[in-house]
């Protein structure tokens, strides 16, 4: 039970209470008492030293609780509770507890956790203190667990991921963990450092919610992160360079095709991919006849043998589209195969300029535009203009 000294002041704060209450205007419906601080005058108290709490709230006058519940088994037949009174109030959202002596509030050796609440306010919703008694000290330890607040995080394919997720306060005696399930590879250290290196089938158009918990004091928080994954970002420029099938260009039916060729630029274990495109007409669009993927080997690549009978099945042009598995298809190294009659040839890449939409200006102005090729492999071009009136 609590002591006398101790039962005696619980007594004179509610009463005290009860008398600031019945003078204050009634309160209007039922009051929700939102406790926002619960802070101690000192960090460490010696024996005999008396303990201040005050804090604010959101609600005007409304008498608060104060609990103390102490470490489990250290306590007398109270079993959980040893001390609950009700607060005078300092003025309308400023609130003072009486002066606790901590021998009288803190008997055992252990931790103890201090909650503040309004009468009409569940005790889930208080805010909690932490003390700590050793020996003829009592510590305050600080408030309720609370991961700070992580941004939203942007992740590259092949590119690690990493950030510190930290608590409230010093964040002594606490470690970190992530909720299951999370992808393989996502880590994070107890002490807070979180790690991911996504693959490129992780990439999707959702972020991961990924969930990071701190446990520590007899406490548990969780803080709720979400993660973009996009494809690999390469410089301009980077990519497939040349596609080629050797001295070879011509080949009949019965044979195969092996695609060689090099890339610019660093892409880690990310690998090329190859789209055949069949041809197009009028009634059929163009459509992917056959994909295939071959890893790097330094800056150069070879494809899988591909059968020229079963891949190239109706005479037309074939579009070969070579890039990263990361890269848009936009960025592809465009080469041609043509088949005609029992062989199919192959072109490469193929040089020209894309289409400018007609300009106008006036006299006096000036115009000015790009013209850019059809294909990106070209590079470090040389343009000349010859300009005539139309219909010359």
């Amino acid at each position: 039970m609590a002591s006398q000294p101790f039962a005696q002041m619980a007594a004179i704060a509610a009463l005290a209470a009860i008398a600031a209450l019945a003078a204050s205007p009634a309160l209007v419906g039922p009051a929700e008492a939102d406790v926002s601080t619960l802070t101690a005058n000192a960090t460490s108290y010696a024996a005999g030293e008396a303990m201040l709490l005050s804090g604010t709230g959101t609600q005007p006058r409304e008498p608060l609780q104060l609990r103390f519940e102490t470490p489990a088994g250290r306590v007398d037949d109270c079993v959980v509770v040893t001390y609950c009174g009700t607060t005078r109030i300092k003025d309308d959202r400023t609130f003072e507890y009486p002066a606790i002596l901590v021998d009288d509030a803190f008997p055992a050796d252990g931790t103890y956790k201090i909650r503040a609440h309004g009468g009409s306010q569940s005790e889930a919703n208080a805010k909690m203190l932490l003390v700590s008694k050793a020996g003829g000290t009592v510590s305050v330890l600080g408030g309720e667990l609370d991961i700070r607040s992580i941004s939203r995080q942007t992740a590259n394919a092949l590119s690690e991921l990493s950030f510190t997720a930290r608590v409230e306060g010093s964040g002594s005696g606490v470690t970190f963990s992530l909720k299951s399930p999370v992808p393989d590879g996502m880590r994070i250290t107890p002490a807070g450092v979180f790690t991911w290196t996504p693959i490129p089938s992780e990439v999707q158009t959702r972020p991961y919610r990924v969930t990071i918990v701190a446990s520590g004091l007899g406490q548990t928080a969780e803080e709720a992160v979400e993660i973009t994954v996009r494809a690999r970002q390469t410089s301009s420029g980077d990519g497939v360079k040349t596609v080629t099938t050797g001295s070879k260009t011509m080949y009949r039916l019965n044979e195969s095709i092996t695609f060689t060729g090099t890339v610019m630029g660093s892409f880690g274990t990310q690998q090329v991919r190859l789209e055949i495109h069949s041809p197009s007409s009028a009634s059929v669009p163009s459509s992917i006849r056959e994909v295939e993927h071959a890893p790097l080997s330094g800056t150069s690549f070879t494809m899988p043998a591909i059968n020229v009978a079963s891949t190239f099945t109706v005479d037309g042009e074939y579009t070969i589209k070579t890039y990263m598995d990361q890269q848009a298809a936009t960025d592809a190294l465009v080469s041609y195969i043509t088949r005609a009659g029992n062989s199919v040839t192959f072109g490469g890449p193929r040089f020209a300029l894309a289409d400018v939409p007609r300009q106008e200006t006036v006299a006096g102005s000036r115009v000015a535009f790009v013209i850019p090729v059809t294909d990106p492999s070209f590079q470090n071009l040389d343009y000349s203009l010859t300009a005539k009136p139309s219909g010359a």
